[in-house]
C-alpha cells in the first residue's frame, strides 16, 4: 500500500514523499528529487531535477547550494515539489 504525503510549507513550495514525486499533480511544476536512494522518474511532462543529499551523516555544501539554486530559479515562475 503507497501512502501519498505532502505538506505545502509556502505558497511555491510543496515537501512530499517519493510515491508523491511520481505521480506530479498539474499543481506541481518542478519536482526536485533529493533521496539519494530514490530511482523513480516523475512523468516525461514534468521538468524536474535529482540532487541527491545524504539523508544521515554530513551536509554537503555544494549539493544543498545546487538544490538551492535550483528551487530560486523556479519559484518565480512554477511550485517546486521537494
Amino acid at each position: 500500500m503507497r501512502t501519498l504525503c505532502m505538506s505545502l510549507p509556502l505558497a511555491c513550495l510543496m515537501v512530499g514523499n517519493r510515491e508523491v514525486a511520481t505521480e506530479v499533480s498539474p499543481t506541481v511544476g518542478a519536482p526536485l528529487l533529493v533521496a539519494e536512494e530514490f530511482d523513480g522518474q516523475p512523468p516525461p511532462w514534468v521538468e524536474y531535477a535529482k540532487i541527491p543529499l545524504t539523508e544521515y551523516g554530513a551536509a554537503n555544501i555544494d549539493a544543498i547550494a545546487k538544490a538551492v539554486e535550483w528551487i530560486e530559479r523556479r519559484v518565480p515562475t512554477s511550485r517546486v515539489l521537494v
